[in-house]
C-alpha cells in the first residue's frame, strides 16, 4: 500500500527502496500496520503534512524516503518556528522541534526568578533552572581528582 501511494508521487522510485524505509522506521509488524492506517488516511504527510503524524515513525519514513531521493517527498518545517528541522515532540496535535517544546515550557525559577525551562524541581515541586541546580549545595559532591 505504501508502495502505491509513493508510486503517484514518484513513478521511478524503487520498490525495494521503499520497503527498506518502512522496515527501517517501524521494524515490528504492528508498527508497519499503523503506518500504512495512517498513510491510507491522510497521504498529505508525505507531502507536506508530516508535523500532522500521529506517529514518529512517519517522520523517520519521510527522513529515510527523502534522502534516498524519492521525488516528491518533502519533509516537514517545525509549525512552531517554520524551520527546516527535525521535528518530533508533541505538542498541541502537532510534531515540532525541541526549540519549541523547551519554549512551550518555559516557568519561573524558584531560586533566582529567571524564565527558562525547568532542569528539575525542588522538594516542594516547583521549578529550578539548570543555573541553580548547578549551584545548589545539595547537588553540589566532591571531585574525585582534585578533592574540591
Amino acid at each position: 500500500m505504501i508502495g502505491a501511494l509513493i508510486a503517484e508521487l514518484d513513478p521511478q522510485a524503487e520498490r525495494e527502496t521503499v520497503s527498506d524505509a518502512v522496515r527501517r522506521s517501524a521494524p515490528r509488524p504492528s508498527y508497519q500496520r499503523k503506518l500504512v492506517w495512517t498513510l491510507e488516511s491522510h497521504p498529505a504527510l508525505l507531502t507536506g503534512d508530516g508535523h500532522l503524524a500521529p506517529h514518529r515513525a512517519i517522520l523517520k519514513l519521510i527522513d529515510l524516503l527523502h534522502e534516498a531521493g524519492v521525488a516528491g517527498i518533502v519533509r516537514p518545517s517545525c509549525p512552531g518556528c517554520h524551520r527546516g528541522v527535525r521535528i518530533d515532540k508533541p505538542l498541541d496535535g502537532k510534531r515540532v522541534c525541541r526549540m519549541c517544546i523547551s519554549h512551550s515550557r518555559i516557568e519561573e525559577c524558584s531560586g533566582c526568578g529567571a524564565r527558562r525551562e525547568p532542569a528539575s524541581r525542588d522538594d516542594q515541586g516547583r521549578p529550578v533552572c539548570p543555573n541553580c541546580l548547578v549551584s545548589d549545595p545539595a547537588t553540589l559532591e566532591t571531585c574525585i581528582n582534585c578533592g574540591r
